[in-house]
């Protein structure tokens, strides 16, 4: 996705017809990652940031383009209602661009979850697995959760694979 403006400068807009194209992000090459949809680290440290909206969709738009192997591989990407989007995910099903769901895939957008593509603007781009919440993020945790995040972020101490890549804001 070269030549992108600013994620914090992007909205994304609700197409009028009431239909977006999600696609997969074609992301840097990343060593150890998990997906997106199953990511504790998501849950753990992303979802008292992005909420609890944002975190939902954003497992749940993963799962889309990640479990239909010709959107996964063509990049083409698979067109979602919104209004059942909403459905599915409790929220308003009026695709109004000030509902919880267009607020909620904005904050996706803000924090480089997601990203509008296309001539139009109307493709959203959706990582497949979680970027690294930044040090200026983590320095506002909860102590006892910035203390869980450099536990979790040091593989020798935990173990557990890296679920996340470096991201700068």
């Amino acid at each position: 996705m070269s030549g992108r403006a600013s994620t914090r400068t992007c909205e994304f807009l609700l197409p009028s017809t009431g239909l977006v194209t999600v696609a997969p992000w074609r992301q840097a090459s990343i060593t150890r990652s998990c997906p997106l949809a199953e990511c504790r680290y998501l849950e753990q440290f992303w979802l008292g940031i992005l909420g609890p909206t944002a975190t939902w969709l954003a497992r749940h738009l993963s799962r889309l383009v990640t479990s239909q192997p010709e959107v996964n591989t063509s990049h083409i990407g698979i067109t979602v209602d919104i209004s059942e989007l909403g459905a599915r995910l409790g929220v308003s099903t009026q695709p109004l661009h000030d509902s919880v769901l267009s607020r909620a895939i904005n904050r996706l957008v803000i924090f480089n979850f997601a990203a509008p593509s296309g001539t139009d603007r109307s493709v959203l781009e959706m990582r497949t697995t979680a970027p690294r919440v930044s040090d200026r993020l983590v320095a506002r945790m909860h102590p006892s959760l910035r203390d869980a995040h450099c536990q979790w972020v040091s593989p020798s101490v935990t173990g557990e694979p890296e679920c996340c890549v470096p991201q700068r804001h």
